[in-house]
């Protein structure tokens, strides 16, 4: 499962074809519909892989236009590291935009310039945001004393882009 093969869904429905193609591939049979939950998540945690589904209403309101309607949008890919508290296992595959799960936050800034936002994540991660990357927001939590990345997001740009700090 490939992230730049995932990025081409985002803003899709999991109904559409060739998204509902790629999932069944990769041994996913679930599709996430509309319920009072707002969000909802698609997971491969053996390949460290989740995606995050908001309800089409929510998606037009913060991305805008989906690339096809549906109830439930995919919107954010999240790729995860070895150390990470959420069960998922290391993504194995290479990671987009020369990163690695060893980058440091010197690297991401050589890379993608100074972050939009940043802000703590648990006791002692922290995570940072690049708003507006080649159309995408790209975040990384990084791991204390400069060990390395958590997980990194990539979703669409926001119709209202967060303000650079």
């Amino acid at each position: 499962m490939k992230i730049s093969q995932l990025t081409n869904f985002l803003s899709f429905p999991a109904q559409n074809i060739d998204f509902d193609k790629f999932l069944t591939e990769h041994e996913i049979t679930e599709r996430p519909l509309d319920k009072p939950t707002p969000i909802a998540w698609l997971n491969r945690k053996d390949l460290g892989v989740s995606m995050i589904f908001y309800p089409v209403r929510d998606y037009r309101k913060w991305w805008g236009p989906v690339g096809e309607d549906g109830e439930m949008i995919f919107s954010t890919l999240q790729i995860y590291g070895e150390n990470n508290d959420s069960g998922f296992a290391e993504y194995r595959d290479q990671l987009p935009y020369g990163l690695t799960f060893a980058s440091t936050l010197q690297e991401a800034r050589a890379i993608f310039g100074e972050p939009t936002l940043d802000h703590v994540s648990g006791p002692e991660n922290r995570v940072y945001l690049w708003y507006g990357y080649q159309g995408y927001s790209i975040a990384l939590c990084f791991l204390p004393e400069n060990n390395g990345i958590s997980f990194l997001s990539i979703e669409k740009n926001k119709k209202n882009p967060p303000k650079k700090k």
